[in-house]
């Protein structure tokens, strides 16, 4: 909190040093300029309120600087235009940065999420040795277990057994010819 303090700070005292420059110079001829570069160190440390803040403040001292800046009367309408045009740059520019800003926390929210999904995440690759006939796998101790335990163990995996079509099929074929020889009354 103390480093946002002190860049609060320095973006007054370079606003306050913008202003008593514009004091002196006539026309108003690009003097919001600076305020720009307020509003740059305001993104770079502030959050979206403290922009806000340094954009209002520095449009204020855009407008005080018309009235108290030396201005003959023939150029009194440039003046204006200009100091217009500066709190509208100044106006656009806080809002292109506070939505930069948001799109900014969204990318971190999104990539944290991703970075715990990816944690969370496990997976099986190189190959496995499984037997040709029980189909058991050997796991890297050299013991020998079921596919659905060592998958379960290995990744995220749950398990829900069941019957394909074809085994269901072979499955009734054995156990009606095993209710026809008797084994089952």
């Amino acid at each position: 909190m103390e480093k946002r303090r002190y860049y609060l700070l320095l973006t007054i005292a370079v606003a306050a040093a913008v202003f008593t420059v514009n004091i002196a110079t006539p026309l108003g001829f690009v003097d919001w300029i600076g305020y720009l570069f307020c509003l740059l160190l305001a993104y770079q440390w502030l959050s979206k309120r403290g922009i806000a803040i340094v954009t209002v403040s520095c449009s204020l001292l855009v407008v005080l600087d018309f009235f108290l800046s030396p201005v003959s009367m023939l150029h009194v309408d440039i003046d204006m235009a200009n100091r217009v045009i500066g709190v509208v740059v100044l106006s656009v520019s806080s809002y292109l940065l506070i939505k930069r800003r948001n799109a900014e926390k969204e990318r971190e929210r999104i990539i944290g999420e991703l970075r715990e999904a990816l944690d969370k995440v496990k997976s099986l690759s190189g190959m496995l040795p499984i037997c040709a006939s029980c189909k058991k796998i050997r796991d890297d101790r050299g013991y020998w277990e079921d596919v659905a335990a060592y998958i379960t163990r290995h990744s995220e995996a749950l398990f829900s057994h069941g019957l394909c079509p074809d085994c269901a099929k072979k499955a009734f074929e054995e156990f009606e010819r095993f209710k026809k020889e008797g084994g089952l009354t």
